[in-house]
């Protein structure tokens, strides 16, 4: 019995730690760290007394060798729900004191549950402020479009093309998210994407009319 009690475990423990090698794992990172990949525009002088917009928050997502990320989805800015090429499903969600992330975890086997029963459906697709931009998203009343040819994603209100972006990214951006505040001028986007080889979840406050 003894030796049948020791085999299991001999065998158990290599299994364990392949599943834990094919599972990613989540780190939160300095945000300041994304200033160079993020460039975030100035408020309207009418709303300077409320600060600038920032980052707020950044995790890594550590991909195990053969995964990649290929779709995100939120409602608002968290929690975000990753699908891999394979069908893998992931829940990353954020935990914050203020503007400081505390924690983050990243659940496996947890996948989009979809838009809540009888909620309305989602707006079109809007036509691009100009030839050669692809959708990239929404994000409260913000669009995301991204440059094919430069890389770049910047967010543009809705329904203002010559606007001024309010937020330009070299990311390469999987989705976006956003939630704005109904009784200040801020609204929270958080942004899924690579930069370079990494996979990064970040969130950015946005003082907004």
């Amino acid at each position: 019995m003894r030796r049948l009690a020791f085999l299991t475990v001999f065998l158990a423990a290599p299994l364990a730690a392949q599943l834990n090698k094919s599972t990613p794992t989540v780190s939160i990172a300095d945000p300041e760290t994304l200033s160079d990949a993020i460039l975030l525009a100035p408020p309207p002088q009418s709303l300077a007394a409320h600060g600038r917009s920032k980052i707020l928050w950044r995790a890594d997502i550590h991909l195990p060798e053969g995964l990649l990320i290929t779709r995100a989805d939120m409602s608002g800015y968290a929690p975000i729900f990753l699908t891999s090429q394979s069908g893998r499903c992931f829940k990353l969600d954020f935990n914050g004191a203020g503007q400081v992330l505390t924690k983050v975890d990243l659940l496996p086997d947890v996948c989009w549950p979809g838009r809540p029963a009888g909620a309305s459906p989602p707006p079109p697709v809007p036509s691009p402020p100009r030839a050669g931009l692809v959708y990239a998203g929404r994000a409260w009343n913000l669009i995301a479009w991204t440059d094919p040819r430069t890389g770049k994603t910047t967010l543009i209100p809705e329904r203002e093309y010559d606007a001024r972006p309010v937020l330009t990214t070299s990311m390469r951006v999987i989705a976006v998210g956003g939630l704005g505040s109904p009784d200040a001028p801020m609204t929270q986007v958080s942004l899924v994407g690579y930069v370079r080889d990494q996979l990064v979840a970040t969130t950015v406050m946005l003082i907004l009319p």
